[in-house]
């Protein structure tokens, strides 16, 4: 969107997904259109029954009914029915396609985003990815990670109660809600539906990188691979983006920088922690350009070098020793505007206080939730499933008095003086201006 920090909170521009964008960037496609009754006419597909009006995911002008009746059929077993659509007429294709064109007319240096949105809802991929993956086979060998059933889920902490008492109707269709009421073979179908979309973005990918080695700009273009979250998939009887747990936020990161694949380390893997906020330092150190201030994370580029120092020697240098994640909830399990939010129940007085914050050490992870509710300690190498709380164990009382210091060191370092200069925006969930700060 166009920068908030600049145009009034009553600019229309503000709240809607066609608002523009920050100097600079240009936007080089246009998905927006799937599903509207042009673009489903001229794919001889129907809208009959689907022409609410509504704006479908992520802005999409087109009703997305049509999609989503087709994800998943327990009459098509053992394999989800595929998307209503062609291969060439994905978005993910589309998008790919886009891009290519764009290198391969780009003169000399260029920078691309390219975003994109599957895997995500509705769950329906195109053919052959649709039969790549057998449900059955999925439940067996990667079954999802949580309680016999939800009700023993929820007993672990407050908060899961109040997410599993929540309405679930809509968690198959990819919200973020509990998954109670979805039975194993749906799961399992919607599964094998993600797995597959991920099959076609990797395919999609090749398709981009080959367009790299033919223009010659593979050796000189910096390639960094990642996500803006991950999914709970049926986890902890969660589907969706929602939770503290280790589904939802550890997310992939590959980056190929072609300045120093000369020195052998292709394929190497790092085993410390990253934040997305490292992006940015990250291709600003690699083009020589300053780091702000302002900016939270750090360059990843050190990591990079680790060949530079004496096997005995590696990873020894100043980086982060854990990862944060915050977010508010209030609106998580809800469609549309509520007078009430999600958090009443709990006793918290207002949206703003439906807040959690997670620090994940190598063996501890501590999710500290804001008013009187109580903190979640999880040791992670005797329980990776997070299904201990060790919050009240006595033993482990030190480690939590000391990771809940971390946790206000952290909230006061990036709230104080060194940001107090720069203009804040708060932007509530329909992507609309509530107040300056």
């Amino acid at each position: 969107t166009i920068d908030v920090g600049v145009h009034p909170p009553d600019d229309p521009r503000l709240s809607d997904w066609e608002g523009g964008h920050l100097p600079g960037l240009r936007r080089l496609t246009e998905t927006d259109n799937m599903g509207t009754p042009k673009w489903l006419k001229e794919r001889g597909l129907s809208s009959g029954a689907f022409s609410t009006g509504l704006q479908g995911w992520n802005g999409y002008h087109g009703d997305q009914g049509w999609m989503r009746e087709r994800q998943w059929d327990k009459q098509c077993e053992p394999y989800p029915l595929p998307a209503a659509f062609k291969i060439e007429d994905s978005d993910t294709r589309v998008l790919t396609e886009s891009a290519i064109n764009f290198i391969e007319s780009a003169q000399g240096e260029f920078h691309l985003h390219l975003s994109l949105l599957k895997p995500h809802p509705p769950w329906a991929a195109p053919e052959p990815f649709n039969t790549m993956y057998d449900p059955q086979a999925i439940a067996r060998e990667c079954p999802a990670i949580r309680a016999n059933t939800h009700n023993n889920e929820s007993d672990l902490h407050p908060w899961l109660n109040m997410m599993h008492s929540q309405d679930g109707g809509l968690a198959m269709y990819g919200a973020n809600a509990t998954a109670k009421e979805m039975d194993e073979d749906e799961l399992y179908l919607v599964k094998s539906s993600y797995y597959a979309l991920i099959s076609e973005m990797d395919s999609n990918l090749g398709l981009l990188f080959d367009s790299l080695k033919a223009s010659g700009q593979w050796e000189n273009t910096l390639i960094i691979f990642t996500s803006d979250h991950g999914e709970m998939m049926g986890d902890h009887w969660f589907m969706g983006k929602l939770g503290f747990h280790e589904s939802s936020f550890h997310i992939p990161l590959v980056v190929r920088d072609p300045d120093r694949l000369s020195y052998g380390d292709c394929g190497e893997e790092a085993i410390l922690f990253t934040e997305n906020v490292d992006i940015m330092p990250t291709i600003l150190e690699w083009l020589s350009l300053k780091i702000p201030h302002q900016c939270d994370g750090m360059s990843l580029l050190p990591i990079l070098d680790f060949h530079k120092l004496p096997k005995e020697n590696q990873y020894v240098f100043e980086w982060r020793n854990a990862a944060h994640f915050e977010v508010n909830y209030s609106c998580w399990g809800q469609l549309g505007d509520h007078d009430s939010f999600l958090g009443q129940s709990l006793g918290l007085k207002s949206p703003d206080d439906c807040y959690m914050c997670t620090l994940r050490e190598d063996r501890f992870k501590l999710v500290y939730f804001f008013g009187h509710l109580q903190p979640l300690l999880f040791d992670m190498h005797q329980d990776p499933d997070e299904s201990t709380n060790l919050a009240d164990v006595p033993q482990h009382k030190s480690t939590l008095l000391r990771m809940l210091q971390e946790v206000l060191n952290w909230k006061v370092s990036y709230s104080g003086a060194v940001h107090r200069h720069l203009k804040k925006t708060k932007i509530n969930y329909s992507n609309q201006i509530v107040s300056r700060l």
